[in-house]
């Protein structure tokens, strides 16, 4: 019935269909760190974010000579990629401890690693792995890296991962500095790896941590979303690693082993052929966060949990307010959200997975004040980590063999 009085046609949009589910963006890089001497305070002011992409080079130049943030965007282009990147310059300082503190920031004032919060509503965009290159490796007094303890929380409320570089010294230090952070948010390499820069005539040691975001964000391109570890990737724009790194494929006693088995991930130089099971380069090796939680210990697993949930968040909002919890309104979120899990499922980024409207968990008393559940449930695939080959000697072989004398003296008793 219609509201007023009106002798004639009315036209009303109805939007109670099945709506579809928009992918979540998941491979923009975050960097926060140091511009270098003669940097372009107006394209990248102090502790505010800017995108750029990772070919840019006449923006990128802007960042002056040295400095972290232009060596990143460097690195992420040695993986043979573009990549979408957010910069958060902090002041650079005279000491590591001042620049920790930088780094930092403050929550209060949106500056250092806090600046990443702002990002959607500032760039429309949000990191969804970030690295600080440079800054992750130091246990100051002997405790944990505090960039890195900062940046979790971070991490846990925009649904990304970050990218940690170990001491760089010892698997004794690395381990250590494993026992510092529990949390599926974290990655952990260690050692750093060796390039040489224009001009210089030795190695310079480096940082891994944005080359390996870069391998992610290769890695998603390839597949089609975060899915799929990054491990088993060869590392573009380095000649070699800082320290060596042993790696056997069929023996466990191996210093490579040893770190992922403590969830640190590594990069060793290929050894070819039977050693290693590759011919050469240097592979990035790992597929484990630093969680304790045997759940979500794969990033992979986590980062694809993160898809999901983005994906929803941006898909399911045009629900809210504009419909009333009726039962047409109700089938229509939940047939929403089984039609994106039968695509996860049909392109192969879960296993398999239910929804289910539970009345237990939507009482009257919660249906009345506007509160609706339903439980998304879906199992993301673990990476193939390792594979056990079952050999084994085959006795009815000779029972073929037989067969075969038999048959070729019958032919040359046929033909004498």
């Amino acid at each position: 019935m219609p509201s007023e009085y009106h002798h004639g046609l009315t036209f009303i949009h109805e939007n109670g269909e099945i709506r579809p589910v928009d992918p979540a963006k998941m491979t923009t890089i975050g960097v926060v760190g140091t511009a270098g001497e003669g940097v372009d305070e107006e394209a990248f002011p102090l502790n505010e974010p800017r995108m750029v992409f990772s070919h840019e080079t006449a923006t990128l130049e802007k960042l002056g000579i040295g400095g972290t943030l232009r060596d990143a965007a460097d690195a992420v282009t040695d993986q043979g990629i573009s990549a979408s990147m957010i910069f958060q310059r902090v002041e650079e300082a005279d000491d590591i401890e001042k620049i920790l503190s930088n780094i930092i920031g403050s929550a209060a004032s949106a500056t250092g690693v806090h600046g990443f919060n702002h990002c959607a509503s500032e760039l429309g965009v949000e990191p969804n792995i970030i690295v600080a290159p440079g800054f992750t490796s130091q246990r100051p007094g002997n405790e944990a890296n505090p960039v890195v303890a900062e940046l979790i929380p971070i991490c846990e409320r925009l649904m990304s991962v970050m990218i940690a570089d170990g001491p760089d010294t010892d698997r004794e230090a690395a381990l250590e500095y494993r026992r510092d952070h529990n949390s599926s948010r974290l990655i952990i390499v260690d050692p750093h790896v060796k390039l040489w820069r224009e001009g210089e005539t030795a190695p310079t040691i480096q940082p891994a941590s944005a080359r390996v975001a870069g391998l992610g964000v290769k890695r998603d391109k390839e597949k089609g979303g975060p899915f799929w570890s990054f491990s088993n990737q060869t590392m573009g724009g380095i000649a070699g690693v800082s320290r060596p790194v042993s790696y056997y494929i069929d023996d466990p006693d191996s210093e490579a082993n040893f770190l992922n088995s403590k969830q640190i991930a590594t990069i060793y130089r290929e050894a070819g052929g039977q050693i290693s099971g590759a011919e050469g380069g240097f592979t990035f090796w790992g597929n484990e966060s630093a969680s304790n939680d045997p759940l979500w210990r794969f990033y992979s697993v986590q980062r694809g949990r993160d898809f999901i949930l983005k994906s929803l968040k941006q898909s399911l909002k045009p629900f809210l307010d504009n419909n009333n919890i009726t039962a047409h309104a109700v089938t229509t979120v939940y047939e929403t959200l089984n039609s994106f899990l039968r695509t996860l499922i049909a392109e192969g980024k879960i296993i398999d997975g239910e929804i289910v409207f539970d009345p237990s968990l939507n009482a009257p008393e919660q249906l009345r004040l506007g509160n609706l559940r339903i439980e998304f449930k879906a199992e993301e695939a673990p990476p193939m980590q390792h594979i056990t080959v079952g050999s084994h000697r085959y006795r009815p072989a000779y029972q073929t063999l037989i067969g075969d004398v038999m048959r070729e003296i019958e032919s040359v008793n046929l033909a004498a």
